[in-house]
């Protein structure tokens, strides 16, 4: 049974970022609904959800969610000004606040990959409630996804939050090396046979966040097998 090191040493997770975003960039100039690079979005949040909990634990709150705020806002804010110097999307109000707050409204932000960025900050929100606290934060995701089911919470009550659970709940896992190649083994037909673009959210939470949670486990619990190189460089 293995302890996780530090995040900074964590080569596997900048090898699974550089994977998620190369997915991501090959959807994007695919456009195929037959390209599970998509799934990368998936991946980098269980990232995000093990990132998150290694992170915020012993914080402040107000430290902590200022921290995630000034690491979101400013570049967001930068890439927002300069797409819409050149692109102006369908004004509505509820369009401009999405795009200035990134509060998880049902609508996209005028830069429309930042719909991302409104889940990220969703679960940063819900961590900051519950920080040092990992069964409250449990409960409150689970309890938000089950009301999700009944009335219309949109991204509150969204199913992909529990990507970023599942993520925060591997953090505080045992990491078993030759439980990691199973995880591993198990994950890459799953992807394999998931290419088509999921219908639903629920849809691809199965299809994508779970595969995706079986290779970050993996990964961290292999990672003395990960070396610095290309990969690892592209993640950072």
């Amino acid at each position: 049974m293995l302890r996780c090191p530090a995040l900074e040493k964590l080569l596997s997770l900048q090898a699974l970022r550089a994977v998620a975003v190369l997915g991501v960039a090959f959807f994007h100039a695919n456009g195929s609904p037959y390209n599970n690079g998509a799934a990368g979005v998936d991946l980098f949040f269980v990232i995000s959800g093990f990132i998150i909990a290694r992170v915020s634990v012993g914080r402040e709150r107000s430290t902590f969610a200022w921290d995630r705020v000034w690491r979101i806002f400013p570049l967001y804010l930068i890439c927002t000004i300069v797409f819409l110097m050149f692109a102006k999307g369908q004004g509505t109000s509820c369009r401009e606040v999405a795009t200035w707050t990134l509060l998880p409204l049902n609508c996209p932000p005028y830069l429309g990959i930042a719909w991302t960025l409104q889940y990220e900050l969703l679960f940063y929100a819900l961590t900051t409630l519950c920080i040092d606290r990992p069964k409250a934060l449990l409960a409150l995701i689970l309890s938000l996804v089950a009301l999700g089911l009944i009335l219309p919470m949109g991204k509150v009550g969204s199913p992909m939050l529990l990507e970023f659970l599942a993520g925060a709940l591997l953090a505080r896992l045992p990491l078993r090396r030759d439980i990691g190649w199973t995880a591993v083994v198990l994950a890459l037909p799953l992807y394999a046979l998931a290419l088509e673009y999921p219908e639903g959210e629920w849809e691809r939470v199965l299809k994508w966040g779970v595969p995706g949670a079986l290779l970050v486990y993996g990964a961290l619990a292999l990672e003395h097998k990960f070396k610095p190189g290309l990969l690892v460089e592209i993640g950072n």
